[in-house]
This record gives structure tokens, C-alpha cells and sequence, in this order.
């Protein structure tokens, strides 16, 4: 009965389910590829998580009605708001800080002086444990977040340091040269997803060396209780 006891053993390891298998896709604001949902003839989804990086910026004016045109010293600390909002990911929101300085060089318009200069590399990140269920099915989900700071006219989310008699302003949905080309080109925002799914063989017909172990056992069985002999009884 040992040899029965170590076939059945062996088999039931041959059986047992596969791990996790992994799959990971990433994509970002600039190229918006999209996101595969997962197939689900592959197996389960166990679990989705969604990492984010940040890392923006924005273009901001200096003037004044009264000061002299010239160089003049501007540092600032950022305390900045990044959303998504999407059917699969629901309402996602990260953090972001910064600060620097620069010299802005400032010239005369016809009733005020003004210069412009960027702020960079207000950053954050953050990783989210997210529904597997929003992620069944097929096509691809598009994910593309908002730098709420870049249309901030007044610049609130940032705290500056100015020469006298100055103030300043955002440029609203710009990030460089004056222009206004949107947040998505104003710095970067990655998106790194991973699905941890288990596969359908994991729960299906074993593999055929698993059969074969299986019926080894089986049978071994069976022939152990065909040779115990029989009991007599008497009346």
C-alpha cells in the first residue's frame, strides 16, 4: 500500500493549479496608445493595479503697472492636482509638488512691464489597486489625465516669492513660449497597468502525465485489493 500512497501523492501534486501569470502594458499622455482589456479566455483576472507618474509644468507671467523694466529673482513652491477620470479606473487623483527659481527678464508694454518664465518638474506618483471587473472584455482603454495646475489662471496652487510691486498669472493650458498647446504637452504623465490573472488550465483536465500518474495509482489500488484475501466466516 506504500507504492499506492506515494502514486496518489505524486498525481495530486501533478494536479495542483498553476501560479499567476502577469501582464503588464504601459502608455503615456504623450502617445495615448491605449490599454488592452483583459481576454478573458486566458483565465481570472485577479487583480488590476495602475501605477502613475507625473511630472508637469506650466508658463506664468510676471508684470507690474509701476516697477522698472529689468532682471529680477522669482522662486516658488508648487502644491499641484493631477485627475483621471475613466469608466474603468473611476475617479483617480495625485498629488504633485515642486520648487525652484529663475531670473525673469522683464519689458515694457504700453502701460505695464511683464516677462514670462516656466515652472518645471512638479512631480508625484502613486499606484492604485483597481476593480477587476471594469477590466473584462475587449478593446482598449484610454487613459489621459488632467494637470489641473496648467489652467490655473490665478495660479493658486503655487506659492511665490516676488520682487516688490510684482505679481504674476498663469498662461492657461500653456507650458512654454507663450503658447497654449494643452497640458498634455506640459511635461509628462505614465501610466504602467498590471493584470494578475490564473489560468483556465489551472482549473481544467489535467496534463496527460498527470492522467498517467493518476491512473498508475488507480490501478495499483486496485490490484492491492484484488490480492487481499478474502474472509471466512462461519455459522
Amino acid at each position: 500500500m506504500r507504492f499506492v500512497a506515494t502514486a496518489a501523492s505524486a498525481a495530486m501534486f501533478l494536479a495542483a493549479p498553476a501560479g499567476a501569470v502577469t501582464i503588464v502594458q504601459t502608455d503615456n499622455d504623450m502617445t495615448q496608445h491605449g490599454m488592452a482589456k483583459f481576454d478573458v479566455t486566458l483565465g481570472v483576472l485577479n487583480s488590476v493595479t495602475l501605477k502613475i507618474k507625473v511630472n508637469k509644468s506650466n508658463y506664468n507671467q510676471l508684470y507690474s503697472t509701476t516697477a522698472a523694466t529689468g532682471n529680477y529673482a522669482v522662486s516658488w513652491t508648487s502644491n499641484g492636482l493631477w485627475t483621471l477620470s475613466n469608466a474603468a479606473t473611476g475617479n483617480l487623483s495625485i498629488a504633485l509638488t515642486g520648487s525652484g527659481s529663475t531670473t525673469v527678464n522683464v519689458v515694457r508694454a504700453t502701460n505695464f512691464v511683464y516677462g514670462y518664465f516656466s515652472i518645471y518638474d512638479v512631480i508625484g506618483s502613486q499606484t492604485f489597486d483597481l476593480n477587476p471587473a471594469n477590466f473584462n472584455g475587449v478593446g482598449y482603454i484610454l487613459l489621459d489625465g488632467k494637470y489641473l495646475g496648467a489652467h490655473l489662471v490665478d495660479a493658486s496652487d503655487t506659492t511665490f516669492v516676488l520682487p516688490p510691486d510684482f505679481a504674476v498669472r498663469r498662461v492657461n493650458g500653456g507650458c512654454g513660449g507663450g503658447g497654449t498647446p494643452g497640458d498634455d504637452l506640459c511635461g509628462t504623465a505614465s501610466y504602467t497597468l498590471t493584470y494578475d490573472y490564473t489560468p483556465w488550465a489551472a482549473f481544467g483536465v489535467p496534463e496527460p502525465a498527470t492522467w498517467a500518474m493518476m491512473l498508475l495509482g488507480f490501478g495499483a489500488m486496485g490490484a492491492a485489493m484484488r490480492r487481499r484475501p478474502a474472509k471466512v466466516s462461519f455459522a
